[in-house]
């Protein structure tokens, strides 16, 4: 986790990029920057972002983990303040902030377009037995068993063959 160096990407008070978003990734940036305990230099600050990393932890589990292998978190606080958290392209954009009730917000502001069949990727053709899938013979392990055509043809004539009289 260390800061981006992208030349296209906005400057911001705290940037970290990261492979992807994770519960592990934000857990650890909340240890690094908030603390354990909590920091005694500005303590409502530090407590509000706490609670706005645990809020976007929260969030993580309503997108899919595609979504947060190319995205950006923008933060910002009671103050202004601007902390980033970036994977991949950043294609799809968050921002986490603080409503007039002081309640946090967490809204999507850009998403990357996906095509018309990008849930292709999500099946496993492996699992339907048509013909997509393995022949049965293949797919149970028992291919040596099972005759080839050739043979089925071999078979068939020696068959005819011995019905002739």
């Amino acid at each position: 986790m260390g800061a981006g160096s992208s030349t296209n990407e906005i400057p911001y008070s705290v940037q970290e990029t990261v492979p992807a978003i994770t519960k592990r990734t934000i857990g650890k940036l909340i240890v690094k920057y908030c603390g354990n305990e909590g920091r005694a230099d500005d303590p409502d600050l530090y407590v509000t972002l706490r609670q706005m990393l645990q809020a976007t932890i929260t969030k993580l589990d309503t997108e899919s983990p595609e979504t947060w292998k190319n995205a950006e978190i923008v933060i910002y606080d009671q103050r202004g303040n601007d902390f980033c958290i970036r994977s991949g392209d950043a294609e799809n954009k968050f921002v986490v902030q603080l409503d007039e009730k002081d309640e946090i917000n967490i809204m999507c502001t850009d998403r990357k377009k996906q095509g018309m069949f990008s849930w292709v990727k999500s099946v496993t053709f492996d699992k339907i037995p048509s013909i997509f899938g393995k022949p049965a013979a293949i797919e149970h392990g028992d291919a040596s068993t099972s005759p080839t055509l050739n043979e089925d043809a071999e078979n068939k004539q020696t068959d005819d063959l011995s019905n002739v009289d």
